[in-house]
């Protein structure tokens, strides 16, 4: 089937199963630098952070000016 590609085709999917590795090697890599966090004290830290409350958004526009 390879022979059957496009030159241009065959460089493509190499350029897509690279981008793939190293997407892999990257989390592997995240993965294997995580430290290791026992499970009680994993998800007790999950429910402190949904239960926390959210920061108060900053405002999107400036108020208006008072006409003169």
């Amino acid at each position: 089937m390879l022979a059957a590609m496009h030159p241009s085709q065959m460089y493509a999917i190499s350029q897509l199963r690279m981008a793939a590795d190293q997407a892999q090697a990257r989390h592997d890599r995240m993965v294997s630098d995580a430290q290791y966090v026992p499970r009680r004290q994993g998800l007790l830290e999950r429910v402190r952070r949904a239960g926390a409350p959210l920061p108060a958004a900053a405002p999107v526009a400036a108020p208006p000016k008072p006409a003169s």
